[in-house]
């Protein structure tokens, strides 16, 4: 009886991926991702080698199209988005431009599957500066290796952190602004979680100088690497933060709470959304429309947008074309 030929590991985890994309399809979830990952493992040149869950920062490609200018004591963005085929959505461009209107000098980071990291460049209307990078590690490892490749942005007066998870309102965005700006805090965050322990999410928040100053905090980013899991992600990276500033003495200010009691606090946005439109939250969770994970009631979610000025042909225009999984895949 001869030995069974052994299944290379990434034979395996390819199929487990091509599985993973065929049940989200039937599902009728998007199931590109794990399509994606696949056929990585399939191009990888050892089929018997393990690829990396988590990767050093400096070992993955990056592409510099516009460079930081000296920013000193300003507000700069921190906007991390994801463009498979390297276009860039109109609701990202729309947000970055008010971004900037409301006085914040934007860096664009885009994570892309391009194997020659080539990305449209939607002008300095848009982004003051901006990086194209390999796709892979999330938005905090696109967050850390831009403060790396640009130190200088430590020196700002103040860094938010935002990606092209949310659709936003214009109109509700300035008026939060106005919230923020009145806010003495050293953080400032807009929903809090309480899966795991309660920390704030990560898709908005601001540090202003004392914590871009504290040297724990510079740490932490420093030391990041890019974790190929999402899950991992959180766990590493978005739960510890808070508890980091918290041990510092930096005082944080959640603008958007739920009691920890109510069981919608594991995730607000996903799962009390109308209550935050209410309280005058200005973004929606594009997982939400998609996916909508917590069944929660979003019947008349085109009205309750329209209502508050959301940007709805964008919104419509990128919701209809995640019904297209194989967009994900185009090489223009």
């Amino acid at each position: 009886m001869t030995n069974p030929v052994p299944v290379p590991v990434n034979i395996t985890r390819a199929s487990k991926h091509l599985f993973l994309a065929a049940v989200k399809m039937f599902t009728g979830f998007d199931g590109s991702a794990n399509v994606r990952k696949a056929l990585g493992l399939f191009a990888a040149p050892d089929l018997s080698a393990e690829i990396a869950d988590d990767k050093d920062l400096n070992t993955l490609r990056k592409r510099v199209v516009r460079p930081l200018e000296m920013v000193g004591k300003r507000p700069v963005c921190l906007f991390a988005s994801y463009s498979p085929d390297g276009r860039i959505w109109p609701h990202v461009v729309s947000y970055c431009k008010d971004l900037k209107a409301q006085g914040f000098v934007v860096v664009l980071i885009v994570a892309t599957d391009r194997a020659d990291l080539r990305c449209d460049d939607p002008g300095a209307a848009v982004a003051d500066a901006m990086q194209v990078v390999e796709n892979f590690g999330f938005d905090f490892s696109a967050w850390a290796r831009t403060l790396r490749l640009w130190p200088d942005l430590w020196n700002a007066s103040s860094l938010l952190f935002t990606n092209d998870s949310i659709y936003h309102s214009p109109a509700g965005l300035a008026t939060l602004m106005e919230r923020v700006k009145a806010s003495t805090t050293d953080v400032v965050a807009l929903t809090e979680s309480t899966a795991f322990r309660r920390h704030f999410q990560s898709y908005f928040f601001i540090l202003r100088e004392k914590a871009l100053a504290n040297e724990a905090v510079r740490a932490f980013f420093s030391e990041i690497r890019a974790l190929g899991d999402k899950q991992k992600v959180i766990e590493a990276c978005e739960v510890p933060l808070p508890s980091l500033l918290s041990t510092q003495g930096l005082s944080v200010d959640v603008l958007f709470e739920l009691p920890e009691s109510d069981p919608r606090a594991a995730n607000p946005t996903l799962a009390a959304h109308g209550d935050l439109l209410r309280k005058g939250m200005p973004f929606v969770k594009v997982q939400l429309l998609r996916e909508n994970p917590f069944n929660a009631n979003i019947a008349n979610w085109r009205t309750d947008l329209k209502e508050r000025g959301f940007r709805m042909d964008e919104l419509e225009m990128h919701l209809g074309s995640l019904k297209i999984p194989a967009a994900a895949f185009l090489q223009p």
